[in-house]
Order: C-alpha cells, then sequence, then structure tokens
C-alpha cells in the first residue's frame, strides 16, 4: 500500500470533527479526511479504501459510537491482516483505565482524552503529525 496523507476519523460529534480537521489544516498542511460517524461505517470505509489501494496513515478513533463501539472497531480491525497494521490513536471522554488498557493491547498506539481546549486539540494535532511523519520503528510513544 502506498502512503496517503489520508486521515481516518471515526467520531459522532460534529464539534469535535470539524475541529480536529481545522487543527490538521493550520498544523500539519495537506491532509484529507475520510469521516465515520460510527463503528460500521469506518469499517465499510476502509474496505473500500483497501480496495482503491489508498489506506489511511492513521485513524483517530472515539471510543464511544454507534453501531459497533470503538472497542469492537478494534477488535474486528485487528483481525483483517490488511488493516491491522494501520496505527489507531484513541481521542475519547473515556477514563476508564481497563478499558483503555484492553484497546492499547488490541493496537491503538496512542491515548488522548477529547480536549477541552485548542491547546489540547494542538498537543493530539502535533503528535499525530509527527507520528505520520516519523519512520514508525524510531516514534517513540510517550
Amino acid at each position: 500500500m502506498k502512503k496517503n496523507n489520508l486521515i481516518m476519523l471515526v467520531e459522532d460529534n460534529p464539534g469535535d470533527i470539524f475541529l480536529l480537521e481545522e487543527s490538521f489544516n493550520f498544523k500539519c498542511g495537506n491532509f484529507n479526511f475520510e469521516i465515520a460517524k460510527d463503528g460500521e461505517i469506518a469499517l465499510k470505509i476502509l474496505s473500500k479504501l483497501y480496495a482503491e489501494n489508498r489506506l489511511p496513515n492513521v485513524i483517530i478513533l472515539d471510543l464511544n459510537i454507534p453501531k459497533i463501539s470503538g472497542i469492537e472497531f478494534l477488535k474486528i480491525k485487528s483481525g483483517i491482516k490488511e488493516l491491522k497494521n494501520i496505527p489507531v490513536v484513541l481521542f475519547t471522554t473515556s477514563t476508564y483505565q481497563k478499558e483503555i488498557n484492553g484497546c492499547l493491547e488490541l493496537g491503538a498506539v496512542k491515548y488522548f482524552n477529547k480536549p477541552m481546549n485548542f491547546e489540547d486539540y494542538d498537543k493530539l494535532v502535533s503528535f499525530i503529525c509527527k507520528f505520520i511523519q516519523a519512520d514508525k520503528n524510531e516514534f517513540h510513544f510517550i
């Protein structure tokens, strides 16, 4: 698969979608977004993107999404050979540590609480921009 300037955002809150897109465009420049408002749509979009040879560089995933939860999405995604290596960054209001640890065990690379202000959005976006630009084998997760 070729490297794309593509971010998949699995989020059902229009405000968070808007702020993330604006933050990325301001901070990182030229990224395209695939938006899925639930886990079921996200899996369908990933299937379509795989067929088009343009998988996303990263998936930003809210855990509290309709139809298929973020955790179930991760379980399904991690079982699909063609999708399991796409990095996932958690972006959620969940603070339940057991749930977060379970997601990290399923392959999520980083956890962020949903930001309450623009500075926190900036930290999230900066992390993801650096991650996309770095060699994943040399990137240090904090």
